[in-house]
């Protein structure tokens, strides 16, 4: 069993006997060359499960070494999500069309069809959205607390008021996507509020917040309660 790749030189001598009929006693050398090659392998898959979002532009490879000359790379078993290709040279690309969970198999053949298989799967999440569709009103000096809340995408969100302003007292928390305070003037405040995932897809989507002012009935001290008066 060889031990180690290369190419190998040797020579090979054939000496004719001399005491036989017609036999000169010729010396005869001939070099040969044995390569020897490491066997093929793929040294690179993809970690599986690998992540992938609805239309978000997606690209990993696999990658063999060993062998002889040139790799042609196939799928043999199960299939890529619908937008994904496989190319020839190992990469798989394209834009996923589908969600879903994809598990498949690829073949590496070199050119003399010595052969080697990986699997892996790809995880395709929908495309990242907003679901929350409007926000509620409210009145000055009221506690006001409410969450934009979106679906799909891929690993945390980052979230950010993109245009508009929101009431004067009320706070955006960019990891949550959360609106708490206390506003502290009436009106109607329009603004838009993006989000972003790991793999930079976007959505956005525009929200109107109206404060009113507070009703004399809010004002008025609670039944059965008489106010203090100052001695």
């Amino acid at each position: 069993m060889p031990l180690g790749a290369g190419r190998f030189h040797f020579y090979v001598e054939m000496l004719e006997p001399k005491n036989r009929a017609n036999c000169a006693g010729k010396e005869t050398q001939k070099r040969f060359t044995l390569p020897i090659r490491r066997p093929l392998s793929i040294v690179s898959a993809p970690a599986s499960p690998v992540s992938g979002e609805v239309g978000i532009g997606f690209r990993t490879a696999f990658r063999a070494s060993g062998g002889t000359g040139f790799f042609t790379w196939s799928l043999v078993r199960g299939e890529l999500a619908p937008g994904l290709t496989l190319g020839r040279g190992g990469a798989i690309r394209g834009t996923p069309r589908a969600a879903g969970s994809y598990r498949f198999t690829v073949r590496a053949s070199d050119s003399e069809k010595r052969s080697q298989s990986a699997t892996t799967t790809i995880r395709v999440a929908p495309r990242l959205a907003i679901r929350t569709e409007r926000l509620s009103p409210t009145r000055v000096g009221r506690p006001y607390s409410a969450t934009v809340a979106a679906a799909g995408g891929v690993g945390r969100r980052a979230w950010t008021v993109e245009r508009g302003r929101l009431p004067r007292g009320l706070r955006f928390a960019r990891a949550s996507g959360r609106i708490v305070g206390k506003p502290a003037t009436t009106g109607s405040y329009e603004f838009t509020i993006g989000v972003r995932d790991e793999l930079s897809a976007k959505a956005a989507r525009t929200f109107t917040i109206v404060v009113r002012a507070t009703s004399r009935a809010e004002r008025r001290p609670r039944s059965g309660m008489l106010p203090m008066w100052p001695r």
